[in-house]
């Protein structure tokens, strides 16, 4: 039986790398081989670039992000690229990755053709992206880019930030792009749509843009055109950042506050939208991320979606928190920050309540609780959430519903027991239908 790495497109390969190997790593690990390499700043290194006769380091890398890129010549090489330049392909690559990791290497004593071909055209592809998406940084801070910098600069946000985040114009010279394959080829990109936002996955390789209009886009599109084929729902932009901390993640709705507000120094990532997806909690689940902070925008879709986010994440045992109102009538915390500053928001993460107390007291409210019917309902309801939430959660739960309708405790534990054991039969009940 032959020992081979097959993949199945390689897809084990890349769950290894992204959820093992890369996590590990660190850009001095890597990268700090190369001659003139040194941090500028915080999360921030420079090299010089191998691919020309560089005098002066233009080889730019950045925390959480497994990519080096030249503003000098357009180089991009990733973390695989650079240890196979070394050490030679396939096998020699996986096992020097896993020894700089300090995990054991993937099993397999070599990779199949089919999985060398798929791992070459996804590092093609996102050298393709790494490429476009400098030449849009770059051109912010041309002539050709001045309308979506004053755009951002009139949003409260310094032409050093938007570059340090990653955002950019849509380039004047897109010809030397492949815009087909990068799928950037969406009616309104680059016209009605021109400000480029790059949206990383959790190990921080780039999956795709968010092109947003920067006035009322005048073709029926929404204010954000996506390229074509992006698998939003799986993304938290700003995670590739944020799970190099050591803290929690604060998750916003918006695409622009995470990017900038991650340069103002938090930990922050961003649903796109105002509602969670299960592919999203387990984006946070493998990036290790030990607790979350809800701060979604305080419109009906916002609330809607913290209570939707909490449940969801409580019951997947991820430790969930909900930030304290924000003051003012701010409606999001792009609007908080630049009306008071970074401190008037920093304030209402520290007010945040544990999401278990939230929730609850959020179902309390949707419920008349003055009628009888009303009372059992919002009952039933924070009992139904409750039974799905960890031991200390639970307990939170319980603690505001017994406080909240002056109900003894005991009597609310003794039906959460009897729910549970509901559960544990029809589980069983389940099984043997299925053996059936």
């Amino acid at each position: 039986m032959t020992d081979t790495v097959t993949h199945g497109h390689d897809d084990d390969l890349t769950r290894w790398l992204d959820d093992e190997v890369y996590p590990r790593l660190s850009h001095p690990t890597v990268f700090g081989d190369l001659p003139g390499f040194r941090a500028v700043g915080a999360g921030r290194y420079v090299a010089l670039c191998p691919a020309h006769d560089d005098h002066h380091p233009s080889l730019s890398m950045r925390d959480g992000v497994p990519v080096a890129h030249c503003f000098a010549c357009g180089h991009t090489r990733s973390y695989w690229q650079h240890v196979e330049s070394r050490v030679g392909s396939g096998r020699a690559t996986i096992e020097a990755l896993a020894q700089m990791a300090g995990i054991p290497p993937l099993p397999g004593r070599h990779l199949s053709a089919e999985a060398e071909a798929a791992a070459q055209a996804r590092r093609e592809q996102e050298t393709g992206r790494e490429a476009f998406a400098a030449a849009a940084q770059a051109a912010l801070t041309r002539p050709e880019g001045a309308q979506v910098l004053s755009y951002l600069q009139g949003r409260g946000y310094s032409a050093e930030e938007c570059v340090a985040a990653g955002l950019g114009a849509w380039p004047a010279a897109t010809a030397q792009h492949d815009l087909r394959d990068l799928g950037l080829d969406v009616p309104g990109m680059g016209t009605s749509h021109r400000l480029v936002i790059p949206l990383r996955d959790a190990a921080g390789h780039l999956a795709g843009f968010a092109l947003r209009a920067l006035g009322e886009p005048t073709s029926g599109a929404g204010k954000y055109l996506y390229s074509r084929g992006l698998a939003k729902g799986s993304l938290l932009p700003g995670l590739h950042r944020a799970r190099t901390t050591d803290g929690g993640v604060i998750v916003v709705e918006g695409l622009l506050d995470a990017l900038v507000l991650g340069e103002r120094g938090l930990s922050v990532a961003a649903l796109g939208g105002s509602s969670l997806s299960s592919h999203q909690i387990d984006a946070l689940r493998r990036a290790r991320v030990r607790l979350v902070i809800l701060s979604l925008d305080e419109d009906d879709a916002g609330c809607q979606g913290t209570e939707q986010g909490a449940q969801a994440l409580l019951a997947a045992g991820v430790r969930c928190y909900v930030a304290a109102p924000l003051p003012d009538g701010a409606k999001d915390p792009d609007e908080l920050v630049k009306a008071k500053g970074i401190d008037a928001y920093r304030a209402c993460l520290r007010q945040a309540e544990g999401a278990a107390r939230w929730l609850t007291r959020r179902l309390l409210a949707a419920h008349d609780t003055s009628t009888d019917l009303g009372r059992d309902a919002a009952i039933g309801a924070v009992l139904a959430a409750a039974g799905r939430m960890e031991p200390l959660d639970r307990s939170d739960a319980t603690a505001v519903l017994a406080e909240t309708l002056r109900l003894p405790p005991a009597a609310i534990a003794e039906v959460l027991a009897r729910q549970d054991q509901r559960v544990r039969q029809e589980r069983i009940r389940d099984i043997y239908r299925g053996l059936g």
